[in-house]
């Protein structure tokens, strides 16, 4: 019953894969159907299979195993009835040393899903075994052209056998059905060209990586395989292709992870991301770090500069690694097998696993990051050159503001004409604040490798430090002045106005502010003393500890000018009876 069922299935695959247009197909159909129903009624062993569908029975054998086949689809699509007569007159030509079959028959088809019996749409008053008929002659062309393929493989231009795969992501689904029509040899050989030019693209990234980390890390490789590589048409001949792939397969695909070979890709599909990650040190990324947060840019957001910082932390540790590695192997040559245990060797971080994730975000957000740090290196110039403006020459005084939570202020002023950005410009008095921004990034600049690394002498990078030294002294000299001013304020010292604008201003000329340095020692002495005799009056006259700040001052001048009952110094004295 089993072989019964399994030939009545076998029947059924046929009339629906390539019968679907016959005359007769419902008839057939019925008798199957029919057919069906006895086995329900009448024993199994009587039941005999009807001369009709017994004529199906070969063709769907041999047809059947190609009905999933993608190229013998598109093939039999492409055969109308003239064309078969044409392909009949191409293999008259073959014979007499034409290869035009390849070219007339093995039409090439864009890949798209198509009707199978399309050869027979047209014809639809045939009846199914005349459709058979004609389909199994296309098969037997089919097949005969794949052998004549497979024995041309010495000098058949890739580009034919492109023609006949047409579908390339179909191409090893369908070698697998065609296996019983194929020589073993050929299908291997087919194997590798179709796989070759499956991967082709990234193959020639791989390739083209492989010679950027060569030119950077000094690693071994073979430059004729690259080249041979990178020379592959689809006029290069089926022979030559296999045996390219097969020596990239063994030098190279063999000793790499599908990921790292992925990763190496980047270096060329990405080359712009790879030379921008090199040109950065560990400080800019940071600085990338910090400004994405308030960055206003619809394209890169936090975690798409957090994934770039990650590809950069990873290519900086692959790197060492690399260069450990090669000073262990002293001066034997460093071969790409290596290469691939350094780089999979970084990879186990839990850091990077989703490394290609993050190498994918990048390469896509790389303009915009690139224009971010542009700016960012654009406000980092402009604030080194008003730090060395400052320190050149400018003046500095001290102001009373009316604010809740601060008394005293610094403008510092430069010479007009002297900056050139347009901040300084459009504000030409810089505040304690502007000052201790300054001041944070003179810190950094002085701790990080963006002195160390410049392209100057050690004479300049020496210089250079000094004077970020010397302004972090100056910006603490000015809030030290500030604080003093402000406790000398509010614990309400008389002589506060002499040390503000307007009665005194401070000069600095090449560095050097020693009128502001003897003026804060002033106030230091200042300041401890005037403590020192306000807590004596305390002791005595405990009433003086309700004022603060110029209240002192308000009483005063009440007393001795004896002004109005709206006056404050009034109802200070009210307020403690």
């Amino acid at each position: 019953m089993q072989a019964k069922l399994e030939t009545n299935k076998k029947i059924v695959t046929c009339l629906n894969g390539y019968c679907q247009h016959g005359c007769d197909k419902d008839i057939y159909l019925s008798q199957i159907k029919n057919w069906e129903d006895r086995f329900q009624r009448d024993a199994v062993k009587s039941v005999q299979i009807p001369k009709q569908l017994q004529d199906i029975i070969p063709f769907a054998e041999t047809l059947n195993p190609l009905i999933n086949v993608h190229c013998w689809r598109v093939y039999l699509n492409s055969e109308t009835a003239t064309s078969v007569q044409r392909s009949e007159e191409a293999e008259n030509e073959w014979r007499m040393g034409d290869n035009s079959f390849l070219r007339s028959s093995l039409l090439y088809l864009n890949d798209k899903e198509v009707d199978i019996p399309c050869a027979t749409t047209e014809a639809k008053n045939k009846n199914c075994l005349d459709i058979l008929e004609e389909v199994i002659r296309c098969f037997k062309q089919f097949v005969d052209g794949i052998r004549r393929i497979c024995t041309s493989l010495q000098h058949i231009p890739v580009k034919h056998i492109l023609q006949l795969f047409s579908s390339i992501q179909h191409a090893e689904n369908d070698l697998e059905l065609l296996k019983p029509f194929l020589d073993p040899k050929a299908q291997q050989q087919l194997v590798c060209i179709l796989s070759f030019c499956k991967s082709s693209v990234q193959i020639r990234h791989v390739c083209i990586g492989l010679e950027q980390l060569h030119s950077k890390l000094s690693i071994a490789y073979d430059s004729t395989l690259f080249a041979a590589i990178l020379t592959v048409t689809e006029s290069t001949t089926g022979e030559e292709c296999t045996s390219i792939y097969e020596e990239y397969r063994k030098q190279i695909k063999e000793h790499f992870s599908d990921n790292i070979l992925t990763f190496i890709s980047y270096y060329s599909s990405s080359s712009d991301l790879f030379e921008f990650l090199h040109s950065l040190t560990a400080d800019d990324i940071y600085n990338l770090q910090e400004a994405v947060n308030d960055w206003d840019e619809t394209l890169v957001n936090t975690k798409t500069v957090f994934d770039f910082a990650i590809v950069k932390t990873f290519i900086d540790r692959s790197y060492e690694a690399i260069c450990v590695k090669q000073q262990q192997l002293k001066d034997q040559p460093f071969q790409l097998k290596l290469l691939n245990n350094c780089f999979a060797e970084v990879w186990k971080n839990d850091q990077f696993k989703d490394l290609l994730k993050c190498l994918e975000s990048s390469s896509l957000s790389v303009t915009s990051i690139k224009r971010i740090h542009l700016e960012l290196t654009d406000k980092e110039q402009s604030k080194r050159r008003q730090i060395v403006d400052i320190l050149q020459k400018s003046t500095i005084c001290f102001v009373r503001i009316l604010h809740y939570d601060a008394t005293f202020d610094v403008n510092v002023e430069l010479p007009p004409g002297q900056t050139t950005t347009t901040d300084t410009k459009k504000r030409a008095k810089l505040l304690l604040a502007d000052i201790s921004e300054l001041r944070d990034r003179a810190r950094l600049l002085e701790y990080s490798s963006n002195v160390n690394n410049r392209k100057k002498s050690q004479a300049d990078s020496e210089h250079e430090k000094e004077r970020l030294q010397n302004f972090v002294e100056f910006a603490a000299l000015i809030e030290s002045t500030i604080e003093y001013l402000t406790n000398l304020y509010t614990s309400g010292h008389p002589s506060v106005g002499n040390f503000l604008q307007g009665t005194k201003s401070f000069l600095c000329i090449d560095g050097k502010y020693d009128e502001l340095q003897q003026d804060n020692t002033k106030l230091t002495i200042l300041l401890k003393d005037w403590e020192t005799n306000l807590c004596n009056m305390y002791e005595t006259h405990i009433s003086l500890t309700y004022f603060s700040d110029d209240q002192f001052w308000q009483i005063e001048d009440y007393i001795y000018r004896r002004s109005s009952l709206a006056d404050p110094g009034y109802h200070l004295l009210k307020y403690i009876g």
